[in-house]
């Protein structure tokens, strides 16, 4: 895959934005030891070295990672506008889904919206604060896992062996 100009020019904005502001100063030097102290201006906690290169380290492997991050979200696919429905719970969208495989004339269609339905049903079952039964308008209940009740899992945390029932680490 060769990607476009735009492209590029959206990873490489995406770098050049991912810039780590940082002080690494000598702050204590005793009998031949020093002590180095890094100060990031995120406000994170500053950091003490011993060694000057292990702070420059430091500082090179935050940047890398901030920069994967920008990158990432530079190429992440952007938002779809989901209308009236962003409000819907999962269980309003797995019943609209199963009344849309019902009224379509198209027959892979119809089997495509089934299976979406019937897979947003065995989430349901699965985590069943996700339902949340409020009807039109209302929003989603966030999935409670691990004691943790805000803890809303990405679609990554719902692969095909996941949902399918099959054995899963998530």
């Amino acid at each position: 895959m060769v990607p476009d100009k735009e492209t590029i020019e959206r990873v490489a904005a995406a770098i050049e934005s991912a810039e780590v502001g940082y002080s690494l100063r000598l702050t204590r030097l005793v009998d031949d030891e020093s002590t180095y102290t890094l100060t990031y201006g995120d406000g994170t906690p500053p950091l003490t070295f011993s060694d000057i290169d292990d702070g420059y380290q430091h500082v090179r492997d935050r940047k890398r990672k901030a920069q994967a991050k920008a990158v990432i979200a530079a190429l992440a696919l952007p938002d779809l506008d989901g209308g009236r429905f962003v409000e819907w719970s999962l269980k309003d969208i797995a019943a609209q889904c199963r009344m849309q495989s019902r009224e379509q004339l198209d027959p892979e269609f119809s089997q495509f919206m089934a299976e979406v339905a019937n897979r947003l049903f065995r989430v349901m079952a699965e985590y069943p604060a996700s339902a949340s039964s409020g009807g039109h308008g209302a929003t989603n209940s966030t999935f409670e896992r691990d004691g943790m009740p805000d803890a809303t899992p990405s679609i990554a945390d719902f692969t095909d062996a996941h949902v399918r029932g099959k054995e899963s680490s998530v």
